[in-house]
């Protein structure tokens, strides 16, 4: 069929220009026999170091990752009792064991959910409520968000050794990972049979009616996303040296480099938090030669005084991800570091796996469509396909798609259509050269500083406020976050009502939501416009808050 410059054909479908990427395609494969398979597994690379802890320099060799892997997953088996098909929560933040009990849970066909540390106790009870997880691995002072004794579920517990031995006395049942580290791997379940499509990740994706949905990703979409991400070829350093920045529970960070890095047997330095001198020093430190980042660190590099105090001319590539980032911050930042000689935008979804558009590309632009992948934009009162330059929802198609929402076919039938289109709910177009350009969004989320937070969720909490008559939440600009969770709130008549004030609101919701779900503004309206349905009018309230001088 013929084509238009840019990847467009007749028949209304955009087509990836990447070269297609072989993906393996044996129906018993798993995600850890791929990375063990690679790069990583190379003799050569056995004494490389491949996950650095940023602050005591612990280090993980290449040669020694699938060997922890192997003993984890058969203490999780012998001594925790994990079996195929079991959900295991990994309540953790960023530490150089989370990639290898990632890859311990796959290898013995059990499934990982990820959930964000700060989340509140009441969130992560729903999740392991929805997920059905019957175990957790976690750490000593996120014990509390599982309840004072985990609940009655089986916990695995990091960093045991600092916690103390009254600790494990209050909790008996409790499992150092230490123990787990040290079993041999002739434990490890020989009966596993793992077949591509079967489950392998849980990750909780916002929606905009409600709690958080559990996207199912399988093992095939983790190998089809990693196959495709490391075919990308290294031109300018021999030896990868990167951070572990962004978060590992979220896809962004677990599917690049808590699985596509490992792969590639990159060096990882991992930040346990993010601190922006500590950032700086790990650069200088570690000669940091590719840095992934979201768009509110690219602006603190760009104002921070103490940059200019630093030796980052090791940094030859950069990265930004997780929400737009403006063209004006981008020029300023290439300007401010010359020596980078790549810097790429992605564009990607939790249902998607991480992957969508990606690369070098023009001002504005997530970059090309990922390889493999079909996509078209569409009318969205139609849904017929459009041409380039021509705004519309965006459909992607390809092996990275997620299997389903968990127990929600409903939701699951309104976002994969019966010919294995995704609906993205993102407003966007094709350039004549094949750029992808997200210029709005159909779904109503809001990302702050990267993460997915949804209206309804936060008004629901809102309206059950004493002194709250109707509220509705939107997205407000920012420019270190990217964007802000800004309460419109219709003051109640009562005493309740008319004493009520902006800080009180915030205070209201940031005592029952993790801390990037916040209320960051509130303005006071008279009423909130809806339509003849009642839908919420969104748009009406941005032209009304964005024409007030102050919130």
């Amino acid at each position: 069929m013929a084509e238009v410059k840019g990847g467009y054909g007749e028949d209304g479908i955009y087509r990836s220009l990447f070269p297609p990427v072989p993906i393996p395609l044996q129906t018993h494969h798993s995600l850890p026999a791929l990375l063990f398979s690679g790069p990583l597994a190379d003799p050569s690379n056995s004494s490389s170091p491949l996950l650095v802890d940023s602050t005591t320099g612990f280090t993980i060799h290449c040669g020694d990752f699938q060997r922890l892997a192997k003993s984890v997953a058969s203490g999780l088996s012998s001594i925790v009792g994990v079996s195929q098909g079991d959900v295991v929560l990994l309540l953790l933040g960023n530490t150089v064991y989370f990639p290898i009990l990632f890859a311990a849970i796959l290898s013995i066909g059990a499934v990982a959910t990820t959930a964000n540390p700060a989340n509140t106790a009441a969130e992560i009870e729903r999740q392991l409520r929805d997920s059905r997880a019957g175990f957790v691995v976690t750490m000593p002072d996120l014990v509390a968000k599982i309840g004072k004794n985990g609940q009655g579920f089986p916990t695995v517990i990091l960093d045991g050794e600092n916690a103390g031995a009254k600790f494990f006395q209050d909790h008996p049942r409790f499992v150092r990972f230490e123990s787990l580290l040290a079993v041999d791997e002739s434990k490890f379940p020989s009966a596993v049979r793992i077949r591509q499509g079967d489950p392998a990740a849980l990750l909780y994706s916002s929606g905009t009616t409600g709690p958080s949905k559990g996207v199912l990703l399988s093992h095939g979409n983790l190998i089809a996303a990693v196959s495709i991400l490391a075919s990308k070829p290294n031109d300018n350093d021999d030896k990868v040296v990167t951070f572990i920045l962004l978060p590992l529970f979220h896809i962004a960070g677990l599917i690049y480099s808590g699985c596509m890095m490992i792969y590639l047997a990159a060096t990882m330095v991992v930040v346990r938090k993010f601190d922006l001198l500590h950032m700086l020093q790990c650069i200088q430190r570690f000669k940091i030669t590719s840095l992934p980042m979201v768009p509110p660190i690219v602006v603190a590099l760009l104002k921070h005084p103490a940059v200019e105090s630093y030796d980052l001319s090791s940094l030859k590539r950069a990265a930004s991800g997780a929400a737009p980032l403006a063209k004006e911050t981008l020029e300023a930042f290439l300007a401010k570091f010359p020596q980078i000689q790549e810097f790429s935008q992605a564009y990607g979804m939790t249902e998607t796996t991480g992957l969508g558009a990606s690369g070098e590309a023009p001002f504005g632009s997530a970059g090309l469509l990922t390889a493999n992948h079909e996509a078209k934009v569409t009318n969205v009162d139609t849904g017929k396909p459009l041409p380039p330059h021509s705004r519309g929802e965006l459909w992607l198609r390809g092996p990275c798609i997620m299997q389903s929402y968990l127990n929600n076919p409903a939701a699951t039938a309104a976002t994969i259509d019966p010919e294995g289109w995704l609906h993205t709910g993102d407003i966007g177009y094709f350039d004549d050269d094949g750029f992808l350009f997200i210029v709005d969004r159909l779904k109503e989320l809001i990302k702050y500083k990267g993460f997915q937070v949804a209206p309804a969720e936060l008004e629901a909490l809102l309206l059950a406020h004493p002194g709250i008559a109707d509220a509705a939440v939107i997205p407000y600009p920012d420019d270190d976050a990217g964007e802000i969770p800004l309460a419109c709130v219709v003051r109640g008549s009562g005493e309740a009502g008319k004493s009520l004030s902006k800080d009180e609101v915030m205070d209201f919701i940031a005592r029952q939501v993790a801390s990037h779900k916040r209320i960051r503004a509130v303005t006071f309206v008279p009423s909130i416009p809806k339509s003849a349905t009642g839908k919420i009018l969104r748009k009406d309230l941005l032209q009304v808050t964005r024409s007030r001088s102050k919130l």
